[in-house]
C-alpha cells in the first residue's frame, strides 16, 4: 500500500492493527520512550492520523539508512509498537514525537 506515493506498511498487533513508521538510523525497543523527528510527507500524515485516533503506532527501521523510499525487502521484519504521546509541529512541516 502507498500513503502520497511511499509505501507504508500495515502492523499486525494481537487483536489489532496499526500503521507503520519505517525508521530511518533509529531502533526503538519496547518501553522506550523516545523523542523521534519524522520528516517525510507520508510518516507525518500517519502520525496525524495516529493522534487523532487511538494513538497506536508501529514502528520499523530499515536496513539502509541512506534509501529515502525503501522497499519491504530493504525492511526489517520486526519492530515494535508504540503509542503517540505528544507532537510538536515545526515551521519546514516536520513533527518532533515522543513515543514509548
Amino acid at each position: 500500500m502507498t500513503i502520497h506515493g511511499t509505501p507504508y506498511l500495515s502492523v499486525v498487533i494481537p487483536k489489532r492493527d496499526a500503521k507503520g513508521v519505517v525508521m530511518s538510523g533509529v531502533v526503538i525497543f519496547p518501553s522506550a520512550i523516545a523523542p523521534l523527528l519524522i520528516s517525510r510527507q507520508a510518516s507525518v500524515k500517519l502520525v496525524d492520523d495516529c493522534a487523532a485516533g487511538d494513538r497506536l503506532l508501529g514502528l520499523v527501521a530499515q536496513k539502509h539508512p541512506d534509501v529515502e523510499h525503501p522497499a519491504a525487502e530493504e525492511l526489517h521484519t520486526r519492530g515494535t509498537a508504540g503509542r503517540v504521546l505528544k507532537t510538536l509541529r515545526y515551521p519546514d512541516g516536520s513533527i518532533r514525537t515522543i513515543n514509548p
